[in-house]
């Protein structure tokens, strides 16, 4: 078989499933995140908003509501922390947010194989995907936490902790005014907006982990904290190879005839 020939039949073995799965109207209509049973923390409320479906719509509702509590033309910068937190976190349930495998028909064979990495292919990662959703896990909810600072221009980094037992968990740091907080809305444990609060982390005090986080994960011992992706999108690599694997979902196919075409014209005038 001729390298034409060959690129004409994947083209052909790309278009099927493009064809038959994503641009199905019906399947898009049911939503583009898999539903499954989420049970949340019984201690974060859950009071979602449906109206709230994007990054503006959150720092919108954010504002008003630190302005309120500030009771002023402007809002305080704890006013703002604890709006931000108390939206975000009634408003999702902890759970993994993935894409659906008939929406992205690619990404889910890759998902699904052994290749090293490829297994959380279908994790939601971009942050306007996911404030159109109602749950999401900790590195999920600090996506939008950190959309919505940068959208009100405010500064912010990743927190991340990690075990020697391999589990971790992510949150966030803002600074406002001076002031440094930690946010996170995924576990909500009970934390002051002191700055020494972040401060405590970063020195990797033995006991401050444990203290609030023990009760939901137990297993995670000898924890260490660190910051970083100072006013950058955490997870920019892993968004652009997703968009990369649903670009050739949705176009792979055309790309590949269209290259048919151009050999074919090309073989037609040097048929030697």
């Amino acid at each position: 078989m001729s390298f034409k020939n060959a690129t004409l039949g994947l083209g052909i073995i790309l278009a099927i499933p493009n064809f038959l799965l994503f641009n199905t109207s019906h399947l898009r209509e049911d939503g583009m995140f898999n539903e499954k049973p989420v049970a949340g923390y019984s201690h974060v409320p859950h009071k979602p908003n449906p109206m709230l479906q994007s990054i503006q719509g959150y720092s919108q509702i954010v504002r008003e509501k630190a302005i309120k509590q500030s009771q002023g033309s402007g809002y305080k910068a704890d006013d703002y922390i604890d709006s931000l937190k108390d939206i975000v976190k009634t408003n999702y349930l902890h759970n993994t947010l993935e894409y659906r495998c008939v929406n992205h028909w690619l990404a889910c064979l890759l998902s699904k194989s052994k290749i090293p990495k490829l297994g959380d292919l279908l994790d939601v990662l971009d942050p306007n995907d996911i404030a159109r959703a109602k749950h999401g896990i900790c590195s999920q909810q600090a996506i939008l936490v950190q959309a919505i600072l940068d959208l009100d221009n405010h500064n912010y980094a990743s927190i991340r902790f990690s075990s020697q037992s391999g589990k971790g968990h992510f949150a966030t740091a803002a600074f406002i005014e001076g002031k440094s907080y930690f946010i996170d809305t995924n576990m909500d444990p009970r934390y002051s907006n002191e700055s020494s609060q972040l401060q405590r982390f970063l020195s990797n005090e033995p006991n401050e982990f444990f203290r609030l986080y023990g009760k939901w994960l137990p297993n995670m011992t000898h924890v260490s904290a660190s910051i970083g992706d100072f006013n950058r999108f955490p997870a920019f690599k892993g968004l652009m190879f997703q968009k990369t694997i649903f670009f050739i979902e949705r176009n792979g196919w055309l790309l590949l005839l269209l290259s048919y075409v151009v050999l074919s014209l090309k073989y037609k005038n040097n048929p030697k």
